[in-house]
């Protein structure tokens, strides 16, 4: 394995980095693996597995990592949709209702895109997500996805592409549902 200390010599013989030592270097170097950890990260989510890397990258720098503890909440039903958030690191758990009447929906995993759905269409969250372990998730906000989508055409293509095909799958999931309680026998007796 290569250590950061000859890294740093090649680069600057290169004249590729102008770093003042070592740390300095280190410090850009992470920053550099980061970033290109998290557009892979994006490219695995469904929504953006279309995207040209550079735009994701563009997301990526824009966007906001935040650490969340074991039993905090990302976002709550009910409250204003600003936010999508990736779940980088850790176990998100999605559920609908409070208490008693608590509906667990999903286990979000890394990849996972959530909230995504309730932002894009400007509605409150329609479920919480309760961190279930010490989680990372990558903060993408409404204002930053249509900032990108106006400044380039191809981005809002292929998310709009990518919404519409998931929407269309969401309608056939629907009328085999239909179809099955249609058919099925009734359990009133009649």
């Amino acid at each position: 394995m290569v250590s950061s200390d000859s890294l740093y010599v090649h680069a600057r013989a290169q004249g590729q980095y102008h770093f003042g030592n070592l740390q300095e270097f280190d410090a850009a170097w992470d920053e550099r693996m980061r970033v290109g950890s998290d557009v892979e990260c994006l490219r695995r989510v469904p929504l953006f597995a279309e995207v040209n890397p550079a735009h994701l990258q563009l997301l990526v720098f824009s966007a906001s990592r935040r650490k969340i503890k074991k039993g905090d909440y990302i976002f709550q039903e009910g409250k204003k949709a600003t936010n999508a958030f990736v779940v980088l690191e850790g176990k998100i758990q999605l559920s609908r209702g409070s208490g008693e009447d608590k509906i667990l929906i999903a286990e979000a995993l890394p990849g996972a895109l959530i909230g995504e759905t309730s932002m894009l269409a400007g509605t409150p969250f329609s479920v919480s997500a309760l961190a279930i372990s010490d989680a990372i998730v990558l903060q993408l906000t409404r204002k930053l996805l249509f900032e990108v989508a106006e400044e380039f055409p191809d981005f809002a293509f292929k998310l709009t592409k990518a919404v519409s095909a998931r929407l269309d799958a969401n309608l056939n999931e629907l009328d085999e549902v239909k179809s099955a309680l249609c058919s099925a026998p009734s359990w009133s007796g009649e």
